[in-house]
């Protein structure tokens, strides 16, 4: 069950973050362009951060089932 609740989670986290990366505009000009690699880069450290605490839970919980042979 603990397993389970934890994939719901990261799968709740991956949704938010899918919503929040989408965009419907293009950039045209240079300030637009910025403002995407600050999301983009602030993304890519929230999922790093994200991988070394949900991700590694989950992968360790997956190996004590495994274990477990469940």
């Amino acid at each position: 069950m603990q397993f389970s609740w934890k994939t719901d989670m990261v799968e709740a986290w991956i949704a938010e973050k899918e919503r929040a990366l989408k965009t419907d505009d293009n950039p045209t000009d240079l300030s637009s362009v910025q403002a995407l690699i600050v999301k983009q880069e602030t993304f890519d450290a929230g999922l790093a951060a994200f991988e070394q605490e949900g991700v590694a839970k989950i992968t360790g919980l997956k190996d004590q089932l495994v274990k477990a042979d469940h």
